[in-house]
């Protein structure tokens, strides 16, 4: 096995840690894209750990490899849906009205954050 799914899980590992820095900061969109970051991260270590990773930044997508190659990831799945949102919305402000709850609040970074420790851990312990 290649170190590359190791990397991928550091990488995840530290855009968690900004992003609970970020919300300390009451940066409440950057802890969203930052969560989603690391939750794409950690998927695609779980997927480097048996094959190529896809070009992909769709979390339910990346989930659905995951779950191709053996890995139980089903109780994160309503994590990935609503982490999906954050990929550019929260980067380009013409896409922030697309998002149902329009700009990410308090509520929203405080959920992007749920799990997230969990599922890293998982992907540590399956790599």
């Amino acid at each position: 096995m290649n170190g590359l799914p190791k990397e991928w899980l550091r990488l995840a590992q530290e855009d968690l840690d900004v992003a609970r820095l970020l919300f300390e900061e009451k940066r409440w969109s950057h802890v969203c894209f930052h969560a989603q970051q690391a939750a794409e991260k950690g998927l695609k270590a779980l997927i480097e750990n048996k094959k190529l990773v896809p070009k992909l930044h769709d979390l339910v997508k990346l989930a659905q490899e995951v779950i191709q190659c053996g890995y139980k990831v089903e109780q994160f799945q309503p994590q990935f849906y609503f982490l999906n949102q954050f990929y550019t919305s929260t980067r380009y402000p013409f896409l922030t009205t697309v998002m149902p709850q329009g700009i990410p609040g308090k509520k929203e970074a405080k959920q992007a954050l749920e799990g997230l420790g969990d599922f890293l851990e998982f992907v540590a312990d399956s790599i």
